[in-house]
């Protein structure tokens, strides 16, 4: 997966700043070299989990402005959305920064962890900065199908998940599944298997 090999690169230089072998954020002088210090950071940040471009570039802007309003900061400096963009731009170069790569790890994320629906998928990366088509790709890739996702979250809910003397979901339980993007026919469809699996060897969560 492309998400790997991006935060074992970012990893690597981590590791090499811990060696002296590269500059870390402490090592640099914000004042002195901007660029590289918002740089280093990113690096620390893509080191931890792939990130949009976007998350990037919002943190490095908060970064930015802060270090700016500080005392010591020199008048008439570089602005900070230059600032940023050269360090993405330097990040992207080093292939460290790859919004393919992030929505694929998000969507395996999601599914491995806390499943959603299409559009609530689609709906987060779109918050995150990643262009629509970069996301539909990766949910694409992903095979996903609404009605398995809901029945994971559903199975992950366990004794949270209320029915009605009917047989139906309470309105609760509903509520909760709507909140994630299922609609009700997904929904409907996947209490309807639910109830029907009574002989599944996997514990309900």
């Amino acid at each position: 997966m492309r998400a790997a090999t991006v935060v074992a690169a970012a990893s690597a230089a981590v590791g090499a700043a811990a060696t002296g072998a590269a500059a870390s954020p402490r090592a640099l002088s914000f004042a002195a070299d901007p660029i590289a210090y918002l740089f280093a950071h990113g690096v620390r940040l893509i080191a931890g989990r792939p990130q949009s471009v976007g998350e990037v570039r919002r943190k490095l802007t908060t970064l930015c402005l802060r270090r700016r309003r500080a005392p010591t900061a020199a008048a008439g400096a570089q602005p900070c959305d230059e600032v940023v963009a050269a360090a993405l731009a330097r990040l992207a170069d080093a292939a460290l920064l790859d919004d393919i790569a992030y929505a694929e790890y998000h969507v395996d994320n999601r599914a491995r962890f806390r499943p959603r629906s299409r559009a609530h998928l689609l709906a987060e990366l779109s918050g995150k900065g990643v262009e629509r088509g970069i996301a539909t790709a990766a949910v694409a890739a992903d095979h996903h199908d609404d009605v398995t996702a809901c029945l994971a979250t559903m199975r992950r809910r366990g004794k949270h998940v209320q029915w009605t003397a009917s047989g139906r979901l309470d309105d609760r339980t509903m509520a909760y599944l709507m909140r994630r993007g299922y609609g009700y026919a997904t929904v409907h469809a996947a209490a309807t298997l639910l109830r029907a699996d009574a002989t599944t060897s996997e514990p309900l969560r």
